[in-house]
């Protein structure tokens, strides 16, 4: 994406990088579209034909680019909200101190959506991710992939597995401590999820430093000598 960006923004280094990105496509598009358009002496049908056929190849990538982008979203939506109709009605958060908080979906259930939801949040983003790099010609690739690839997501990259590992210890923990049921609300949802990601990120951020990082300092100096020995 940065070196198309780079490409597209040369004669104008004031414009913002991802609409550069979609201009340049665009304007090239549109460009390649003016080239063929323009009837030459005595091949004008040749060039009009070929100038449909241009046309054609360009919205239907735009078309295969916004169709990935939709099944993308709606294979995330699916995984992230697919539980909600079985535990919309429940009456508190399952804990010792709730066990029947009342869910509606049966063990088989629980475990299909459970086995299956991380995977399809894999697959929604790969969706997402091949119409980004396939079909740039779609103006709602450019817009998701302009979200998708802010700076502030890179360092909480490296601390994602981080907070999935711990998040889960977290929640555990806070549930198992209450002595009388949680209510489940929607204020209550927000209030308690905003918590365990910011507890999540920072033990993950903790132990990247106390943890990941001097190992990984240990293993590559380890194979650094391993390595230089054999050299010897």
């Amino acid at each position: 994406d940065g070196g198309g960006g780079r490409g597209a923004g040369e004669g104008n280094p004031a414009r913002d990088g991802e609409s550069l990105i979609y201009n340049g496509i665009v304007s090239s598009d549109m460009k390649q579209l003016d080239d063929h358009s323009t009837p030459t002496q005595g091949n004008g049908r040749t060039s009009a034909t070929t100038s449909s056929g241009v046309q054609a190849a360009y919205h239907t990538r735009v078309f295969i680019g916004s169709a990935l982008q939709v099944l993308g979203m709606g294979v995330i939506c699916a995984c992230l909200f697919g539980a909600y109709e079985a535990v919309k009605n429940a009456n508190c958060t399952a804990s010792y101190a709730c066990p029947d908080p009342g869910y509606k979906y049966t063990q088989f259930d629980a475990n299909l959506y459970n086995t299956f939801s991380k995977p399809g949040m894999g697959v929604g983003f790969s969706l997402l991710m091949a119409a980004w790099i396939w079909f740039r010609e779609d103006p709602c690739g450019a817009a998701t992939r302009w979200f998708f690839t802010w700076p502030v997501f890179a360092p909480l990259a490296k601390l994602s597995y981080g907070a999935y590992l711990w998040h889960l210890f977290w929640i555990l923990l806070y549930y198992d401590m209450q002595v009388i049921p949680t209510d489940l609300t929607f204020g209550n949802l927000v209030y308690h999820s905003c918590g365990f990601i910011v507890l999540s990120f920072l033990s993950s951020f903790l132990s990247f430093l106390l943890v990941e990082t001097p190992l990984s300092f240990v293993f590559s100096s380890t194979l650094k000598a391993i390595i230089g020995s054999g050299r010897k």
